[in-house]
């Protein structure tokens, strides 16, 4: 379905653009909602959209002889999947990439977005800027698998996933907590470029000193303060306290009465 321009949200890639090149872009999408677990980009499947979120998150892994891998990047808003653009239209997907929760997207034809590349305007600046922030925070997660320990990035993973995911999406039947994280063993592991078993015993670690707990297919932040001392330098950057006004600090609530 097409959709009329709308106020993006802060931070996403639509964001990024002025509004002319926002409205070419949103008259030419359709938006689609994708259940948590489901495929948007098969290995091996043609190679012939784009796709942008609006609301939610993908898990995008690479594609390689051997099959599928480690899970590369997680892509919110402010993401474009694939970011191999100018892959030819004719070609394979080069990744794979499906709903890590209840997520509403925006598909484009990957002509239509080379086109635009090409051009070298507002949209081909978004893009050099976006894949930019995506190589620095390639080369931060290579550095962290170099320097840290499975135990630490598996509490870095939680809290990255954690601090990442929106809150109260119209799209999410049932919004989760903050501190339930959906994913299972086996998505943990490819994140972490391990097998399922390693992710299991990272996360029994972690249980034991009582940081979390396992559910079926989620995990529990029970202590995120200590989830992130044990995370050590591998975590997330502590996320901004919430402002109100011109970037003040929200004042506290007031005292009951």
């Amino acid at each position: 379905m097409k959709r009329q321009p709308t106020t993006p949200t802060r931070g996403s890639f639509l964001a990024s653009l002025p509004e002319a090149e926002r409205s070419r872009l949103l008259a030419s999408a359709r938006v689609m909602d994708f259940n948590a677990g489901t495929h948007l980009i098969h290995p091996g499947s043609p190679f012939n959209q784009i796709v942008l979120l609006e609301f939610g998150m993908l898990a995008v892994s690479e594609v390689s002889e051997h099959g599928t891998g480690r899970i590369t990047v997680l892509a919110g808003p402010e993401a474009l999947v694939p970011v191999s653009l100018l892959t030819p239209v004719t070609a394979q997907a080069p990744c794979e990439a499906w709903a890590l929760v209840d997520s509403r997207v925006l598909l484009l034809d990957a002509r239509d977005v080379q086109q635009w590349v090409t051009e070298g305007g507002p949209f081909t600046v978004a893009v050099l800027n976006y894949l930019s922030q995506l190589n620095h925070r390639l080369a931060t997660d290579l550095q962290i698998t170099k320097d840290f320990n499975l135990v630490q990035r598996a509490a870095a993973a939680l809290l990255e996933i954690s601090e990442r995911l929106p809150q109260g999406s119209t799209v999410e039947r049932k919004p989760l907590p903050p501190n339930i994280v959906p994913v299972s063993h086996e998505v943990l592991a490819r994140r972490l470029g391990t097998v399922r078993e390693v992710a299991t015993e990272s996360l029994g670690q972690l249980r034991e000193e009582d940081l979390i707990e396992t559910l079926y297919r989620r995990v529990e932040i029970v202590d995120a303060e200590g989830l992130r001392r044990r995370a050590g330098g591998a975590g997330p950057p502590r996320p901004s306290p919430p402002t109100a006004g011109r970037g003040r600090p929200r004042p506290p609530a007031p005292p009951p009465r």
